[in-house]
Protein backbone atom coordinates (compact mmCIF):
# COMPACT_ATOMS: atom_id res chain seq x y z
CA UNK A 1 0.00 0.00 0.00
CA UNK A 2 1.37 3.39 -1.06
CA UNK A 3 1.85 5.95 1.72
CA UNK A 4 -0.10 9.27 1.44
CA UNK A 5 1.94 12.35 0.41
CA UNK A 6 0.75 15.92 1.31
CA UNK A 7 2.13 19.35 0.47
CA UNK A 8 3.75 21.78 2.89
CA UNK A 9 0.85 24.21 2.62
CA UNK A 10 -1.62 21.42 3.41
CA UNK A 11 0.33 20.54 6.53
CA UNK A 12 0.60 24.16 7.63
CA UNK A 13 -3.10 24.73 6.99
CA UNK A 14 -3.95 21.59 8.95
CA UNK A 15 -1.82 22.71 11.91
CA UNK A 16 -3.33 26.22 11.74
CA UNK A 17 -6.82 24.76 11.91
CA UNK A 18 -5.85 22.69 14.95
CA UNK A 19 -4.39 25.73 16.73
CA UNK A 20 -7.26 28.07 15.80
CA UNK A 21 -9.81 25.62 17.19
CA UNK A 22 -7.95 24.88 20.42
CA UNK A 23 -9.75 27.01 23.05
CA UNK A 24 -6.91 26.48 25.51
CA UNK A 25 -4.60 28.75 23.50
CA UNK A 26 -7.16 31.34 22.30
CA UNK A 27 -7.79 34.63 24.15
CA UNK A 28 -5.14 33.95 26.76
CA UNK A 29 -2.85 36.28 28.71
CA UNK A 30 0.89 35.81 28.37
CA UNK A 31 3.64 37.61 30.24
CA UNK A 32 7.11 38.14 28.77
CA UNK A 33 9.88 40.54 27.84
CA UNK A 34 9.71 42.52 24.59
CA UNK A 35 12.53 42.10 22.06
CA UNK A 36 12.99 42.90 18.35
CA UNK A 37 10.27 45.57 18.62
CA UNK A 38 9.33 47.27 15.32
CA UNK A 39 6.62 49.92 14.84
CA UNK A 40 5.86 49.54 11.13
CA UNK A 41 4.79 52.58 9.06
CA UNK A 42 1.48 50.80 8.45
CA UNK A 43 0.72 51.25 12.16
CA UNK A 44 1.18 47.56 13.05
CA UNK A 45 3.62 46.43 15.78
CA UNK A 46 5.90 43.42 15.29
CA UNK A 47 7.91 42.04 18.22
CA UNK A 48 8.91 38.92 20.15
CA UNK A 49 8.05 37.86 23.69
CA UNK A 50 10.67 35.89 25.56
CA UNK A 51 11.51 34.49 28.95
CA UNK A 52 14.56 32.60 30.20
CA UNK A 53 13.88 29.48 28.08
CA UNK A 54 11.75 30.43 25.04
CA UNK A 55 10.80 33.07 22.49
CA UNK A 56 7.71 33.52 20.28
CA UNK A 57 6.84 36.00 17.53
CA UNK A 58 3.96 38.43 18.05
CA UNK A 59 1.97 40.93 15.99
CA UNK A 60 -0.47 43.67 17.07
CA UNK A 61 -2.50 45.27 14.30
CA UNK A 62 -3.15 49.02 14.08
CA UNK A 63 -6.73 48.71 15.34
CA UNK A 64 -5.51 47.38 18.69
CA UNK A 65 -2.35 49.54 18.82
CA UNK A 66 -4.56 52.59 19.31
CA UNK A 67 -5.77 51.19 22.63
CA UNK A 68 -2.28 50.88 24.17
CA UNK A 69 -1.66 53.71 26.66
CA UNK A 70 2.15 53.60 26.62
CA UNK A 71 4.99 53.27 24.12
CA UNK A 72 6.64 49.84 24.49
CA UNK A 73 10.34 49.32 23.93
CA UNK A 74 12.80 46.43 23.97
CA UNK A 75 13.35 45.07 27.45
CA UNK A 76 9.87 46.08 28.76
CA UNK A 77 8.08 43.34 30.65
CA UNK A 78 4.48 43.24 29.51
CA UNK A 79 1.31 41.19 29.67
CA UNK A 80 -0.61 40.69 26.43
CA UNK A 81 -4.06 39.35 25.59
CA UNK A 82 -3.63 37.17 22.51
CA UNK A 83 -4.66 34.18 20.43
CA UNK A 84 -2.28 31.51 19.02
CA UNK A 85 -2.15 30.76 15.29
CA UNK A 86 0.25 30.03 12.42
CA UNK A 87 1.44 32.57 9.88
CA UNK A 88 0.97 30.41 6.79
CA UNK A 89 3.47 32.13 4.49
CA UNK A 90 6.34 31.49 6.92
CA UNK A 91 4.93 28.40 8.60
CA UNK A 92 5.67 29.95 12.00
CA UNK A 93 3.60 29.96 15.17
CA UNK A 94 2.91 33.49 16.40
CA UNK A 95 0.68 35.35 18.80
CA UNK A 96 -1.98 37.81 17.56
CA UNK A 97 -2.22 40.42 20.35
CA UNK A 98 -5.29 42.53 21.07
CA UNK A 99 -4.22 44.19 24.33
CA UNK A 100 -0.94 45.11 26.03
CA UNK A 101 -0.11 46.51 29.44
CA UNK A 102 3.04 46.71 31.52
CA UNK A 103 3.34 43.70 33.79
CA UNK A 104 2.17 44.50 37.30
CA UNK A 105 1.04 47.97 36.23
CA UNK A 106 -2.25 47.13 34.62
CA UNK A 107 -4.28 48.11 37.67
CA UNK A 108 -2.49 51.44 37.84
CA UNK A 109 -3.35 52.22 34.23
CA UNK A 110 -6.98 51.40 34.86
CA UNK A 111 -7.01 53.63 37.95
CA UNK A 112 -5.36 56.41 35.98
CA UNK A 113 -7.94 56.29 33.18
CA UNK A 114 -10.85 56.21 35.63
CA UNK A 115 -9.52 59.17 37.61
CA UNK A 116 -8.78 61.09 34.42
CA UNK A 117 -12.37 60.59 33.22
CA UNK A 118 -13.80 61.60 36.61
CA UNK A 119 -11.80 64.84 36.91
CA UNK A 120 -12.40 65.74 33.27
CA UNK A 121 -16.16 65.41 33.82
CA UNK A 122 -15.89 67.73 36.85
CA UNK A 123 -14.13 70.34 34.71
CA UNK A 124 -10.70 70.25 36.36
CA UNK A 125 -9.04 70.09 32.95
CA UNK A 126 -11.12 72.91 31.44
CA UNK A 127 -9.20 75.49 29.44
CA UNK A 128 -11.47 78.26 30.75
CA UNK A 129 -10.09 77.72 34.27
CA UNK A 130 -6.41 77.87 33.33
CA UNK A 131 -4.57 81.02 34.40
CA UNK A 132 -2.31 83.04 32.13
CA UNK A 133 1.40 83.01 32.96
CA UNK A 134 3.02 86.37 33.79
CA UNK A 135 5.21 87.78 31.04
CA UNK A 136 8.05 88.78 33.40
CA UNK A 137 7.94 86.78 36.67
CA UNK A 138 10.29 88.23 39.29
CA UNK A 139 9.65 85.62 41.99
CA UNK A 140 9.54 81.97 40.93
CA UNK A 141 8.61 79.08 43.20
CA UNK A 142 10.11 75.68 42.35
CA UNK A 143 8.58 72.51 43.86
CA UNK A 144 11.08 69.73 43.18
CA UNK A 145 13.00 66.95 44.85
CA UNK A 146 16.17 68.00 46.66
CA UNK A 147 19.48 67.07 45.03
CA UNK A 148 17.80 65.71 41.89
CA UNK A 149 18.73 66.04 38.26
CA UNK A 150 15.40 67.77 37.61
CA UNK A 151 16.27 70.43 40.20
CA UNK A 152 19.69 71.01 38.59
CA UNK A 153 18.17 71.29 35.11
CA UNK A 154 15.63 73.85 36.30
CA UNK A 155 18.18 75.98 38.18
CA UNK A 156 20.60 75.99 35.25
CA UNK A 157 17.84 76.93 32.81
CA UNK A 158 16.48 79.73 35.04
CA UNK A 159 20.00 81.12 35.59
CA UNK A 160 20.62 81.23 31.86
CA UNK A 161 17.25 82.51 30.73
CA UNK A 162 16.06 84.80 33.53
CA UNK A 163 18.78 85.43 36.15
CA UNK A 164 17.09 88.60 37.40
CA UNK A 165 14.28 86.59 39.05
CA UNK A 166 14.32 85.43 42.67
CA UNK A 167 13.99 81.63 42.83
CA UNK A 168 12.40 80.10 45.93
CA UNK A 169 12.76 76.32 46.34
CA UNK A 170 10.23 74.08 48.08
CA UNK A 171 11.74 70.60 48.38
CA UNK A 172 9.54 67.53 48.57
CA UNK A 173 9.54 63.81 48.02
CA UNK A 174 8.57 63.10 44.42
CA UNK A 175 8.21 59.32 44.69
CA UNK A 176 6.70 56.91 47.19
CA UNK A 177 3.48 56.32 49.10
CA UNK A 178 3.61 59.62 51.03
CA UNK A 179 5.10 61.77 48.29
CA UNK A 180 1.74 63.28 47.32
CA UNK A 181 1.26 64.58 50.89
CA UNK A 182 4.63 66.34 50.85
CA UNK A 183 3.89 67.73 47.38
CA UNK A 184 0.58 69.15 48.61
CA UNK A 185 2.28 70.76 51.63
CA UNK A 186 5.01 72.25 49.42
CA UNK A 187 2.41 73.62 46.99
CA UNK A 188 0.47 75.29 49.81
CA UNK A 189 3.65 76.96 51.11
CA UNK A 190 4.59 78.08 47.63
CA UNK A 191 1.11 79.45 46.92
CA UNK A 192 1.37 81.64 50.04
CA UNK A 193 4.89 82.89 49.26
CA UNK A 194 3.79 85.70 46.89
CA UNK A 195 5.36 83.99 43.88
CA UNK A 196 4.49 85.12 40.36
CA UNK A 197 4.61 81.58 38.98
CA UNK A 198 5.22 78.04 40.27
CA UNK A 199 7.12 75.15 38.66
CA UNK A 200 6.28 71.57 39.69
CA UNK A 201 8.75 69.05 38.27
CA UNK A 202 10.55 65.74 38.50
CA UNK A 203 12.54 63.53 36.12
CA UNK A 204 11.29 60.56 34.17
CA UNK A 205 10.50 57.09 35.46
CA UNK A 206 8.01 54.26 35.33
CA UNK A 207 4.33 54.71 36.04
CA UNK A 208 4.97 53.56 39.60
CA UNK A 209 7.70 56.19 40.02
CA UNK A 210 5.38 58.95 38.78
CA UNK A 211 2.29 57.72 40.60
CA UNK A 212 2.38 60.44 43.26
CA UNK A 213 1.60 62.98 40.51
CA UNK A 214 -1.57 61.03 39.65
CA UNK A 215 -3.04 61.54 43.12
CA UNK A 216 -6.60 62.96 43.18
CA UNK A 217 -6.01 65.19 46.24
CA UNK A 218 -2.91 66.67 44.64
CA UNK A 219 -4.87 67.40 41.47
CA UNK A 220 -7.58 69.24 43.40
CA UNK A 221 -5.00 71.34 45.30
CA UNK A 222 -3.37 72.29 41.99
CA UNK A 223 -6.78 73.24 40.58
CA UNK A 224 -7.46 75.67 43.46
CA UNK A 225 -4.03 77.37 43.48
CA UNK A 226 -4.20 81.14 43.09
CA UNK A 227 -0.71 81.22 41.54
CA UNK A 228 -0.21 80.08 37.92
CA UNK A 229 1.65 76.75 37.76
CA UNK A 230 3.73 74.98 35.13
CA UNK A 231 4.37 71.23 35.37
CA UNK A 232 7.28 69.30 33.91
CA UNK A 233 6.95 65.70 35.07
CA UNK A 234 8.85 62.88 33.43
CA UNK A 235 9.71 62.81 29.75
CA UNK A 236 7.67 63.70 26.69
CA UNK A 237 5.62 60.47 26.70
CA UNK A 238 4.77 60.80 30.40
CA UNK A 239 1.55 62.70 31.09
CA UNK A 240 0.19 62.68 34.64
CA UNK A 241 -3.02 63.97 36.18
CA UNK A 242 -1.05 66.92 37.55
CA UNK A 243 -0.13 67.85 33.95
CA UNK A 244 -3.78 67.88 32.90
CA UNK A 245 -4.80 70.15 35.81
CA UNK A 246 -1.84 72.55 35.57
CA UNK A 247 -2.17 75.88 33.77
CA UNK A 248 0.68 74.90 31.42
CA UNK A 249 2.17 71.44 30.85
CA UNK A 250 5.77 71.09 29.67
CA UNK A 251 7.36 67.86 28.44
CA UNK A 252 10.39 67.97 30.79
CA UNK A 253 11.66 69.94 33.83
CA UNK A 254 13.90 71.97 31.53
CA UNK A 255 10.96 72.75 29.24
CA UNK A 256 8.90 73.79 32.31
CA UNK A 257 11.58 76.35 33.28
CA UNK A 258 11.58 77.61 29.70
CA UNK A 259 7.77 77.91 29.61
CA UNK A 260 7.68 79.84 32.91
CA UNK A 261 10.27 82.48 32.00
CA UNK A 262 11.24 84.71 29.12
CA UNK A 263 14.75 84.64 27.67
CA UNK A 264 16.72 87.59 29.08
CA UNK A 265 18.69 87.92 25.87
CA UNK A 266 15.49 88.16 23.85
CA UNK A 267 14.03 90.64 26.37
CA UNK A 268 17.16 92.80 26.23
CA UNK A 269 17.13 92.62 22.46
CA UNK A 270 13.46 93.59 22.49
CA UNK A 271 14.18 96.48 24.88
CA UNK A 272 17.08 97.65 22.70
CA UNK A 273 14.90 97.52 19.61
CA UNK A 274 12.09 99.38 21.38
CA UNK A 275 14.62 101.96 22.64
CA UNK A 276 15.89 102.47 19.11
CA UNK A 277 12.37 102.84 17.78
CA UNK A 278 11.47 105.22 20.61
CA UNK A 279 14.54 107.40 19.97
CA UNK A 280 13.77 107.47 16.27
CA UNK A 281 10.16 108.37 16.99
CA UNK A 282 11.19 111.13 19.43
CA UNK A 283 13.69 112.60 16.95
CA UNK A 284 11.11 112.52 14.17
CA UNK A 285 8.58 114.11 16.51
CA UNK A 286 11.03 116.91 17.35
CA UNK A 287 11.63 117.56 13.66
CA UNK A 288 7.88 117.65 13.04
CA UNK A 289 7.38 120.02 15.98
CA UNK A 290 10.14 122.32 14.73
CA UNK A 291 8.51 122.42 11.30
CA UNK A 292 5.17 123.22 12.90
CA UNK A 293 6.75 125.99 15.01
CA UNK A 294 8.39 127.52 11.93
CA UNK A 295 5.07 127.40 10.11
CA UNK A 296 3.33 129.10 13.04
CA UNK A 297 6.02 131.79 13.23
CA UNK A 298 5.56 132.61 9.55
CA UNK A 299 1.82 132.98 9.80
CA UNK A 300 0.41 136.45 9.02
CA UNK A 301 -1.74 136.28 12.14
CA UNK A 302 1.31 136.42 14.40
CA UNK A 303 3.17 139.04 12.35
CA UNK A 304 0.11 141.27 11.83
CA UNK A 305 -2.20 140.87 14.85
CA UNK A 306 -4.60 143.54 13.55
CA UNK A 307 -5.31 141.18 10.65
CA UNK A 308 -7.22 138.99 13.09
CA UNK A 309 -9.65 141.89 13.84
CA UNK A 310 -9.86 143.38 10.35
CA UNK A 311 -11.11 140.24 8.70
CA UNK A 312 -13.99 139.61 11.15
CA UNK A 313 -14.88 143.36 11.06
CA UNK A 314 -15.11 143.28 7.29
CA UNK A 315 -17.19 140.17 7.44
CA UNK A 316 -19.45 141.79 10.06
CA UNK A 317 -19.95 144.90 7.88
CA UNK A 318 -20.88 142.77 4.91
CA UNK A 319 -23.32 140.75 6.98
CA UNK A 320 -24.83 143.94 8.49
CA UNK A 321 -25.40 145.45 5.03
CA UNK A 322 -26.90 142.24 3.79
CA UNK A 323 -29.19 142.13 6.84
CA UNK A 324 -30.33 145.72 6.33
CA UNK A 325 -31.07 145.08 2.66
CA UNK A 326 -32.99 141.99 3.58
CA UNK A 327 -35.03 143.95 6.17
CA UNK A 328 -35.85 146.68 3.63
CA UNK A 329 -36.85 144.04 1.11
CA UNK A 330 -39.09 142.38 3.66
CA UNK A 331 -40.70 145.74 4.61
CA UNK A 332 -41.40 146.47 0.94
CA UNK A 333 -42.88 143.04 0.49
CA UNK A 334 -45.03 143.55 3.62
CA UNK A 335 -46.37 146.90 2.24
CA UNK A 336 -47.21 145.27 -1.08
CA UNK A 337 -49.03 142.52 0.74
CA UNK A 338 -51.09 145.06 2.75
CA UNK A 339 -52.13 146.93 -0.43
CA UNK A 340 -53.04 143.67 -2.09
CA UNK A 341 -55.13 142.68 0.95
CA UNK A 342 -56.98 146.01 0.89
CA UNK A 343 -57.74 145.71 -2.84
CA UNK A 344 -58.92 142.14 -2.38
CA UNK A 345 -61.13 143.20 0.55
CA UNK A 346 -62.75 146.05 -1.45
CA UNK A 347 -63.30 143.82 -4.44
CA UNK A 348 -64.80 141.14 -2.24
CA UNK A 349 -67.18 143.66 -0.59
CA UNK A 350 -68.34 144.98 -4.01
CA UNK A 351 -68.96 141.48 -5.23
CA UNK A 352 -70.82 140.64 -2.03
CA UNK A 353 -73.12 143.68 -2.30
CA UNK A 354 -73.82 142.91 -5.94
CA UNK A 355 -74.71 139.31 -5.12
CA UNK A 356 -76.97 140.47 -2.24
CA UNK A 357 -78.91 142.76 -4.62
CA UNK A 358 -79.32 139.94 -7.12
CA UNK A 359 -80.55 137.63 -4.39
CA UNK A 360 -83.09 140.24 -3.15
CA UNK A 361 -84.43 140.79 -6.69
CA UNK A 362 -84.78 137.11 -7.29
CA UNK A 363 -86.48 136.70 -3.90
CA UNK A 364 -89.00 139.46 -4.78
CA UNK A 365 -89.77 137.92 -8.15
CA UNK A 366 -90.14 134.53 -6.55
CA UNK A 367 -92.59 135.84 -3.92
CA UNK A 368 -94.67 137.49 -6.65
CA UNK A 369 -94.73 134.31 -8.71
CA UNK A 370 -95.67 132.24 -5.67
CA UNK A 371 -98.59 134.57 -4.85
CA UNK A 372 -99.85 134.46 -8.44
CA UNK A 373 -99.52 130.70 -8.48
CA UNK A 374 -101.50 130.44 -5.23
CA UNK A 375 -104.29 132.67 -6.55
CA UNK A 376 -104.56 130.57 -9.72
CA UNK A 377 -104.63 127.41 -7.66
CA UNK A 378 -107.39 128.84 -5.46
CA UNK A 379 -109.49 129.75 -8.50
CA UNK A 380 -108.97 126.27 -9.98
CA UNK A 381 -109.90 124.70 -6.67
CA UNK A 382 -113.09 126.81 -6.42
CA UNK A 383 -114.07 125.88 -9.97
CA UNK A 384 -113.45 122.20 -9.27
CA UNK A 385 -115.56 122.36 -6.11
CA UNK A 386 -118.46 123.95 -8.03
CA UNK A 387 -118.15 121.35 -10.78
CA UNK A 388 -118.03 118.54 -8.29
CA UNK A 389 -121.00 119.95 -6.43
CA UNK A 390 -122.98 120.23 -9.65
CA UNK A 391 -122.35 116.64 -10.45
CA UNK A 392 -122.93 115.42 -6.90
CA UNK A 393 -125.48 112.52 -6.62
CA UNK A 394 -127.10 114.33 -3.72
CA UNK A 395 -127.88 117.31 -5.94
CA UNK A 396 -129.45 114.96 -8.48
CA UNK A 397 -131.51 113.31 -5.75
CA UNK A 398 -132.78 116.70 -4.61
CA UNK A 399 -134.17 117.30 -8.09
CA UNK A 400 -136.50 114.29 -7.67
CA UNK A 401 -134.31 111.50 -8.81
CA UNK A 402 -133.60 108.32 -6.77
CA UNK A 403 -131.16 105.40 -6.74
CA UNK A 404 -132.47 101.81 -6.65
CA UNK A 405 -130.22 99.04 -5.30
CA UNK A 406 -130.63 95.37 -4.64
CA UNK A 407 -128.28 93.81 -2.19
CA UNK A 408 -126.20 97.05 -2.31
CA UNK A 409 -125.82 96.77 -6.08
CA UNK A 410 -127.30 99.61 -8.21
CA UNK A 411 -130.17 98.53 -10.47
CA UNK A 412 -129.93 99.87 -14.01
CA UNK A 413 -132.09 97.23 -15.76
CA UNK A 414 -135.36 95.38 -15.04
CA UNK A 415 -133.50 92.18 -15.77
CA UNK A 416 -131.58 92.62 -12.52
CA UNK A 417 -134.72 92.13 -10.33
CA UNK A 418 -137.41 89.62 -10.06
CA UNK A 419 -141.03 89.80 -8.70
CA UNK A 420 -141.05 89.71 -4.88
CA UNK A 421 -137.39 90.90 -4.67
CA UNK A 422 -136.73 93.44 -1.98
CA UNK A 423 -135.13 96.60 -3.32
CA UNK A 424 -133.92 99.81 -1.64
CA UNK A 425 -134.69 103.19 -3.06
CA UNK A 426 -132.44 106.12 -2.01
CA UNK A 427 -134.01 109.59 -2.15
CA UNK A 428 -132.53 112.93 -1.09
CA UNK A 429 -133.62 112.75 2.51
CA UNK A 430 -133.74 109.00 3.22
CA UNK A 431 -134.24 105.43 2.03
CA UNK A 432 -137.39 103.43 1.03
CA UNK A 433 -137.63 99.61 1.25
CA UNK A 434 -139.96 98.16 -1.42
CA UNK A 435 -141.04 94.81 -2.81
CA UNK A 436 -141.31 94.26 -6.56
CA UNK A 437 -144.91 93.46 -7.42
CA UNK A 438 -144.43 93.45 -11.14
CA UNK A 439 -141.88 94.42 -13.83
CA UNK A 440 -141.99 95.23 -17.44
CA UNK A 441 -139.77 96.54 -20.19
CA UNK A 442 -140.36 99.81 -22.08
CA UNK A 443 -141.54 99.31 -25.59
Amino acid sequence: MRERVISVSQLVRYLKGKLDNDVLIQKIQIEGEISNFTAHRSGHWYFSLKDAQSRINCVMFQTYVKGVKFEPKNGDKVTVMCSTSIFESAGQIQLYCTMMKPSGAGDLYVQLELLKAKLAKEGLFSQEHKKKLPAYPMRIGVIVGANTAAREDIMITLAKRWPCAEVVEFHSLVQGDTAHLELIAALLRADQADCDVLILARGGGSIEDLWAFNNEDLARYIYHLKTPIVTGVGHEVDITIADYVADVRAATPTAAAQSATPDLREVLQHITENKRRLCTAVEQNLVNRKDQLTAYQNRRVLNEPEFILNQPQMKLDILTSALQNAMNQKLHEASSVRNTVLKCTQLMNDQLNKQMMLIQNKQHRMNTMVQLKMQNQKLNLHHSIQTLDAYSPLKILMRGYSITTIENQPVSSVSQVEVDDNVQIRVSDGQILCKVLDKGELS
